[in-house]
């Protein structure tokens, strides 16, 4: 199972963050800290138990409804 998760993410690492960027910009902060997370390596990618852990976490996120309130804003800078 581990190995098949291990494939999953690897053939599907665009689709992935591409999703993730999407839901960041619509304000789900779970999603922008965990891109950010994958971005700075703080995510050991190599290992097969990070990994199922994000595959299951990525599964139940992607069960929830869609966010259904305002689109958030950029912070001014």
């Amino acid at each position: 199972m581990a190995a098949a998760a291990d494939k999953a993410l690897e053939d599907n690492s665009k689709t992935i963050t591409d999703a993730l960027t999407e839901n960041a910009k619509k304000g789900n902060a779970t999603c922008a800290k965990l891109l950010l997370a994958l971005a700075d390596g703080q995510i050991d990618c190599e290992d097969e138990v990070v990994v199922q852990q994000l595959w299951t976490y990525a599964q139940q996120l992607g069960a929830e409804p869609p966010w259904k309130g305002p689109d958030a804003e950029p912070d001014e800078e």
